[in-house]
């Protein structure tokens, strides 16, 4: 699990961007390869904070695959009021209990969503919370 603050790079750019000085500054070859899961919205700032992506570059053409789709069985459910969190919660919390008698683990993936000011880089307030467990995926809207 990766924690970052924003799927936006505004506060951690002007570090990235220090990476080629120490590099060259060393001795260190430049940065030739980046990896992202968004490569359109990056590219730009990669490309600022790290020249060397821009030289020697061959285009790959866009990719063939299908788009990222659920598995089969997996369904998204909105979680809207205080009785539906409290209720879906209380099942998580009871099948936590029920497995207490074996080993007593309850894996659940979490992600929080919030948003950054990229001008001030003040961060506002939660506003979702997403969890997946047992082939569903929770969306739990907390602040407009």
């Amino acid at each position: 699990m990766t924690l970052t603050p924003t799927k936006g790079h505004d506060d951690c750019m002007p570090a990235l961007a220090e990476i080629p000085v120490t590099l060259a500054k060393y001795g260190h070859s430049p940065v030739m390869v980046v990896f992202t899961d968004n490569v359109r919205g990056d590219k730009s700032a990669l490309e600022q904070a790290f020249p060397s992506l821009l030289h020697d570059v061959s285009p790959v053409p866009s990719s063939t695959f299908d788009d990222l789709a659920l598995p089969d069985g997996w369904h998204v459910c909105r979680l809207s009021t205080t009785f539906q969190v409290n209720s879906r919660m209380n099942c998580l919390m009871d099948e936590l209990q029920c497995t207490a008698d074996g080993d007593g683990e309850l894996f659940v993936a979490m992600d929080l969503e919030w948003p950054v000011d990229r001008e001030t880089g003040i961060y506002g307030k939660v506003s979702l919370i997403s969890l997946a467990y047992d082939k569903a995926i929770y969306l739990i809207p907390v602040c407009s």
